[in-house]
């Protein structure tokens, strides 16, 4: 990410000084206010002219004339015990057309649009398994990750090579407009989400910083400090861990980089257990203290288990491997409640009574494993 400087007071000084020498040495020479500027320009008095409505309207219009855009998305996490920020990086790129409309880099797969149900096809051996895609998907378009910002005033600040703007925006107007950015402003890790009626986001605000590239006034990120939004949404005490002091989300845009082929998708294999259930019909549930059987066929497919929680408590999830693996969670209305780490194989979770889904992923360990779930005394 590119960084930006303060214009301080004590670079001010240095600066008038530094002009006045040079005035008195390089004797009748013309001060060129250009070549003496400073790293960062008084943004009330040259920039005043610059519009971000105007650059950032233009730039959404130019990704959605394009073929296609890239996004990567990076996230930094901190908690206040934890010397370390965790990193994530996700790599898209977004089709401006009907049916196949993204690919994932990382994943290796393509998501395509049919009746309604977003499918995913995964790369296996040089063939491809298509699956039932996350439900989020189900919100996502070709310009879902280009958002919608009508901003009075925010502060600018301007380096030699970028625009930097920044502002607030409400989290649960802007969630409400976009919520295909949910999964990913709320990733967490040892952390609980907390019962709507636990917190309130009337006054709670993204802080969003927009950095335009120079002269070009093309976008090049948009980044989220998420740090106030998830210290009231998540019960964060879990296991010894302390409020986050850093989350940041960063989306960084590009025309795309990637060439694809889009008309593989005519031979494939279906997944045996869909990663996703769309409607009960596709639900397995898992019992209490009964292990079940799940089947990674492919090295990034995810199996995905029902559960009743009847009982408020501490429940011990275990997999009986202990490489990478983890899952994510969501409520009985697929809203996204966490990604949770299975260290040594299991991890202890706090659930409220409810039904929700346990999306297992493979992390590249193919094969049968079993899953059991116990109510911790």
């Amino acid at each position: 990410m590119m960084k930006s400087f303060n214009s301080k007071f004590s670079n001010k000084i240095f600066t008038f000084l530094l002009l006045f020498t040079l005035s008195i040495i390089i004797f009748g020479c013309t001060n060129n206010s250009n070549e003496m500027n400073d790293d960062i320009i008084d943004d009330t008095n040259e920039l005043s002219e610059i519009s971000f409505q105007d650059m950032f309207n233009n730039a959404m219009t130019q990704f959605q004339n394009d073929d296609s855009y890239n996004l990567v998305i990076e996230m930094n996490r901190k908690r206040a015990n934890e010397s370390q920020s965790s990193y994530r990086r996700d790599d898209y790129t977004f089709f401006n057309q009907e049916g196949i409309f993204a690919f994932y880099e990382d994943g290796e797969n393509f998501f395509e649009r049919i009746e309604g149900t977003v499918y995913s096809y995964f790369e296996d051996n040089n063939t491809y398994v298509q699956t039932l895609a996350y439900p989020v998907m189900d919100d996502w378009e070709y310009d879902s990750f280009l958002p919608i910002f009508s901003v009075n005033n925010p502060t600018l600040i301007e380096t030699e090579s970028a625009y930097e703007y920044l502002f607030s925006v409400n989290a649960e107007t802007f969630l409400n407009a976009h919520p295909s950015y949910l999964a990913h402003l709320l990733t967490i890790s040892n952390a609980t989400l907390k019962a709507e009626d636990a917190y309130d986001l009337s006054g709670i605000n993204f802080n969003i910083t927009v950095y335009f590239n120079k002269p070009s006034q093309s976008l090049f990120s948009i980044s989220f400090d998420t740090v106030e939004y998830l210290n009231e949404v998540l019960d964060t005490h879990v296991n010894g861990y302390e409020d986050y002091i850093e989350a940041d989300v960063h989306f960084l845009y590009n025309t795309n980089l990637h060439a694809h082929d889009l008309s593989l998708i005519d031979t494939y294999s279906i997944d045996d257990y869909p990663n996703y259930a769309w409607a009960d019909v596709n639900r397995t549930f898992i019992e209490l203290n009964t292990p079940k059987s799940i089947h990674f066929q492919y090295t990034a497919d995810s199996d995905l288990l029902s559960l009743n929680v009847t009982s408020q408590g501490n429940y011990h999830i275990e997999i009986n491997h202990e490489y990478r693996h983890s899952f994510m969670m969501y409520d009985d209305n697929y809203n996204f409640m966490g990604f949770y780490y299975m260290e040594s194989g299991y991890y202890d979770i706090d659930l409220e009574i409810g039904c929700y889904y346990l999306v297992f992923n493979a992390a590249g360990s193919t094969g049968q494993y079993e899953i059991s779930i116990t109510l911790n005394s």
